[in-house]
């Protein structure tokens, strides 16, 4: 049993840091203390604590994951992952997960779509990188395959490495003709153009 000693309200949070007479102290949202109606002196029983310290989890997950959520566009694994490493429990990541889901703040297809694009917008790489890309971020593969198929403009990939050779080889004319050429097919690769473009875009330079 802890009694409570004193309730003082965060106005910035919205939320009483409640202190226990044994020295302990346990922040809790506005509605959960009006909901308990707690006050100074007011004795809770262990079970009666643990009930609370369990709705509070529940509101704080879905408050980490929102902000976490709506700050921008995010996957549904970089929301899971988040909340990992707040050391929620998975039960509760996933009731956040669904609270996400329902409101339209996670959406993978959405996130992939929106990646992709900007992807491009800042630089010209092949679909292959852009493929592991959204790997990295958990999406699913059906997803970023059909988004890639979807949005990349594969009528530019030949011209998209044919730019990024000619700033590789303005960077290495000092190599020998066979180090030139290992250097850009290994920098094309790592720009995630398919092999066949690569192929066509060294015959273009050399």
């Amino acid at each position: 049993m802890k009694q409570v000693e004193s309730i003082k309200y965060r106005k910035t949070k919205r939320a009483c840091q409640i202190s226990f007479s044994d020295g302990s102290q346990l922040e809790l949202d506005m509605d959960i203390v009006l909901e308990y109606t707690l006050k100074k002196g007011m004795e809770l029983q262990e079970e009666l604590l643990e009930e609370i310290e369990s709705k509070q989890a529940i509101i704080s997950a879905k408050q980490d994951a929102y902000n976490y959520a709506s700050y921008r566009l995010r996957s549904e694994w970089q929301v899971r992952k988040k909340l990992e490493e707040k050391k929620y429990p998975v039960q509760l990541i996933d009731s956040c997960i669904a609270f996400l889901t329902e409101f339209n703040l996670i959406d993978d297809q959405k996130f992939a779509t929106a990646y992709i694009k900007d992807a491009l917008l800042k630089k010209k790489d092949g679909p292959i990188k852009l493929k592991m890309k959204l790997r990295s971020f958990g999406i699913d593969e059906y997803i970023s395959e059909n988004t890639i198929n979807t949005i990349y403009p594969f009528e530019q990939e030949e011209e998209f490495a044919l730019d990024a050779a000619v700033k590789k080889i303005n960077c290495i004319t000092g190599k020998s003709k066979l180090k030139q050429k290992s250097s850009l097919i290994n920098h094309l690769q790592s720009k995630g153009f398919t092999s066949d473009t690569i192929r066509k875009t060294v015959d273009k330079i050399f």
